[in-house]
């Protein structure tokens, strides 16, 4: 093949032994970026080790270090597109280590076809013992995603759907992503994937947590109406159920009425709890490729518990934005 004009933008933050550990796994691939462009937003400027220099150099890679402190991920990769030439960029986050053929294979299907504008990248969550295996199956299960991180685009098409939102924390990525659909613009999908190493060594409340600040920070972007609605409906519902239940509408709280029914209460509330566990513990890690044997006979329960957790965080992210909001209009 020959060498391409591709400039592979990294935004840093955090721990540099991640970043070191990505070019390494850079130098093995089968076809390498002409340019690689890291976007440091820590507080300390980025040196790399001199071996990983070499090993660079080796390959023909020219390497570019952007020191920018306290940049949000959205504006550190605009940073890293306005200092290169190239015509085709590609992403890639610390915490993602792409195959030996990720890049060669995205190169091939703009080749292939000129009319197409966009490879996008997908990503295989990784998970080793039991606690992220739970974390996975509760969240992004063992199917591939559609990510920014492995995503090669065609510098151009920047002009027609725009750069990245840079004044979220959480959420620019996929708000993307949304735009360049809604701009039709021509795409492929690259299943040559990445492995996502970021929830090795997680802790159940780091999760929650997480989930938390990217919803807060992420939730008046237009690509999150439906998640809006979904629990606007979910939590309307358990309202309904539980308020408004049976024996105060139908009954009126008569013991000895034929169409009284004992505990209903607690029937509503225990079905509403059986429903969750079913669909959050079982059909939706599922669908999400994760082996169905795996769940049984107990981490299915387990699953439904942090999942639980997880959407109440969504809940409160939500309404704490709406909250926010209202103050301000009033």
């Amino acid at each position: 093949m020959k060498k391409n004009n591709l400039c592979l933008v990294i935004p840093f933050v955090g721990n540099y032994e991640n970043i070191q550990n990505l070019l390494y796994e850079i130098t093995k691939m089968s076809v390498y970026p002409k340019e690689i462009v890291i976007v440091n937003s820590s507080l300390i400027d980025l040196n790399l080790q001199e071996s990983i220099n070499n090993q660079l150099k080796t390959k023909d890679i020219e390497i570019k270090i952007l020191n920018k402190p306290n940049l949000f991920p959205g504006a550190a990769r605009n940073i890293g597109i306005l200092n290169t030439d190239c015509e085709l960029i590609a992403f890639l986050d610390t915490l993602t280590i792409p195959s030996k053929d990720w890049l060669k294979n995205g190169l091939n299907l703009l080749e292939k076809d000129k009319n197409i504008q966009i490879v996008f990248g997908t990503t295989f969550y990784l998970a080793l013992n039991k606690k992220e295996k739970i974390i996975r199956a509760s969240t992004f299960g063992e199917k591939k995603h559609i990510t920014l991180p492995g995503t090669i685009l065609k510098k151009e098409i920047l002009l027609k759907c725009g750069m990245f939102l840079e004044n979220v924390r959480a959420g620019e990525d996929a708000d993307w992503i949304l735009r360049t659909k809604l701009n039709q613009i021509e795409s492929q999908i690259n299943l040559n994937n990445l492995e996502y190493k970021g929830l090795l060594g997680l802790e159940y409340i780091s999760v929650i947590k997480k989930w938390y600040r990217n919803y807060s920070n992420s939730s008046n972007l237009p690509y999150m109406n439906s998640h809006l609605r979904y629990y606007y409906v979910g939590l309307i519902l358990i309202i309904i159920l539980v308020s408004y239940n049976w024996n105060s509408v139908v009954a009126q709280w008569k013991i000895d009425s034929n169409v009284y029914i004992p505990h209903i209460t607690k029937i509503s509330i225990s079905f509403i709890i059986a429903t969750y566990i079913v669909i959050r513990g079982i059909i939706l890690p599922i669908k999400k490729n994760v082996n169905k044997f795996y769940l049984f006979p107990l981490n299915f329960l387990k699953i439904s518990i942090l999942s639980g957790f997880i959407d109440l965080s969504k809940i409160f992210a939500f309404f704490k934005k709406i909250k926010i909001k209202n103050k301000k209009q009033s």
